[in-house]
């Protein structure tokens, strides 16, 4: 059967992509490259709840189409409902961060049931919790046939990840004389609190007062050795990876990057699971600890040394080193896409990419800025002749499927100026 997949997928880099870069870069990888394939993977998931353990299911597709290993099912114990959008990838790990929520079991039947709110208004986030971090060992990496790491972080939502790479921890004894010989570092955007009702119709200038705030952090987590995974029995538990076996690890580093709120971060997608030195995202103008406001910033991270945080504490000022452009008042961009220069010589040798919603024309933009001066603002800017709404993500089709454009260029009748007409997508209807 064709799997339905979750939101995100990860292009890995492939050797022949390790290979140029280092080349090019003039610089070396600090991850495990174990078992990467000659060219690119592309990883993504599915994700399914039930009454039981919610499972998912990983895929990895060689360049050509071809799943490259079978599908990999993982359950999440004592987990039956929880909200993963994204994942991180290594060479040797799955990375999956399960926030604490819980099912609103009245409201589903009360509510969903009924056609009064949305399947995901049935979450409700529960900060007395922690949050969940899974390590599901990849087939082909060096961490295979081991069972997966389970470790705790601090209530946070997270719905979209920056990267993930493993390196080497700093000599130490957990006080049991049992060395620690691997780190994991996550970036992410954490979220201190998340509710689902939340949307364009029902949110005031309060909301941007304190309260859900998305912060870009550095995760670090010291891990034990490995424990050998569990025997597969022959039976539906079989997906079971993670069972009472699990490996453990715990949280030793929790750092902000910056002080604005930030959402959709990206990086070079030929640094993913390596440690990266660039990070791209939008950001608000506010620059507060306290009150923040929605996206008008394009924001370049850079870490002056990607391993900050991983031999002692990360300090903003020292270790992080902003770029900002602004787009201006009521202007919001949306998700930024880095694309590299052909023969790139750097890891931000390329281009930012984003969509701009101009409130002041009630049109939309594509702004293109040099990934290595965004201070400078767009180098180009696409004029869109309609409305163009704020969105979660993007999509490439390379045919036009705007029916009225397409009819006026099916007529020959030269220059485009039909503006299309906008239809709500998401309107509740009553059962």
């Amino acid at each position: 059967a064709t799997p339905v997949l979750a939101a995100h997928y990860r292009v890995m880099p492939g050797q022949q992509q390790k290979q140029q870069q280092q080349q090019d870069w003039h610089s070396s990888s600090s991850s495990s490259s174990n078992g990467a394939a000659a060219g690119r993977t592309w990883v993504g998931f599915s994700f399914n709840t039930g009454l039981g353990d919610a499972e998912l299911k990983f895929y990895e597709f060689a360049e050509d189409g071809r799943l490259a290993v079978p599908p990999q099912p993982y359950r999440l114990p004592g987990v039956s409902v929880a909200m993963i959008h994204d994942i991180a990838v290594t060479p040797d790990y799955y990375v999956v961060v399960a926030g604490p929520v819980n099912f609103d079991a009245a409201k589903f039947a009360t509510q969903y049931l009924t056609s009064r709110c949305s399947i995901a208004e049935c979450l409700v986030y529960d900060p007395s919790q922690t949050t969940k971090v899974h390590l599901v060992p990849r087939p082909q990496g060096a961490a295979a046939g081991t069972a997966a790491y389970i470790m705790d972080a601090p209530p946070m939502f997270t719905f979209h990840h920056v990267n993930a790479f493993t390196t080497a921890a700093p000599s130490s004894s957990d006080g049991n004389g049992s060395r620690r010989t691997q780190q994991l570092v996550l970036d992410t955007v954490a979220w201190d609190e998340v509710a689902f009702e939340n949307n364009q119709y029902n949110l005031t200038p309060a909301y941007y007062s304190g309260g859900a705030r998305s912060h870009l952090r550095r995760l670090v987590f010291n891990l034990d050795p490995p424990n050998p995974a569990p025997p597969s029995p022959n039976s539906r538990s079989s997906s079971s990876r993670a069972g009472s076996s699990h490996s453990t690890g715990r949280l030793v580093g929790d750092y902000k990057l910056a002080r604005r709120c930030v959402e959709f971060p990206c990086v070079n997608w030929d640094v993913h699971g390596e440690a990266h030195r660039h990070i791209y995202t939008v950001a608000d103008r506010v620059d507060h600890e306290y009150y923040w406001g929605p996206t008008q910033v394009i924001m370049k991270l850079t870490l002056n040394n990607p391993l900050a945080g991983t031999q002692g504490p990360l300090q903003q000022e020292r270790d992080v080193t902003p770029q900002l452009w602004d787009a201006g008042p009521r202007r919001l961009i949306m998700e930024p896409l880095f694309i590299p220069r052909c023969n790139p010589t750097a890891e931000d040798d390329g281009w930012v990419l984003a969509t701009v919603h101009n409130a002041a024309t009630g049109k939309g933009q594509l702004v293109i800025l040099d990934a290595q001066d965004i201070p400078a603002g767009p180098v180009a800017t696409v004029h869109l002749q309609h409305f163009l709404p704020a969105g979660l993500h993007g999509s490439f089709d390379p045919e036009l499927v705007v029916p009225e454009l397409q009819q006026r260029l099916e007529g020959g009748q030269g220059q485009v100026s039909a503006v299309p007409a906008w239809r709500e997508p998401n309107v509740v209807r009553a059962l």
